[in-house]
């Protein structure tokens, strides 16, 4: 995703139950709640890490304005 993107999932019905999140998520079984259709919208972050690999920015540059200013920029077009 660029810099100015977002996605928008329009008339969008849940599925499954999860939990827990990013290296923990699990699959519960089949969702039984509210079936009520809504509206998403998704941004991506930036992946910042200790070492250095293809699609990463060491930790200790996540708050370079460049860095930071993009994110905020993401968050206000999610917005």
């Amino acid at each position: 995703m660029e810099d100015n993107e977002a996605l928008l999932f329009k008339n969008v019905k849940r599925f499954s139950q999860y939990s827990g999140y990013t290296k923990t998520l699990k699959y519960e079984g089949e969702f039984k709640g509210d079936q009520t259709r809504r509206d998403i919208v998704a941004i991506d972050a930036l992946h910042f890490a200790e070492y250095k690999s293809e699609n990463t920015i060491l930790i200790n540059e996540q708050y370079k304005p460049k860095y930071i200013l993009r994110e905020l920029n993401k968050a206000m077009l999610a917005f």
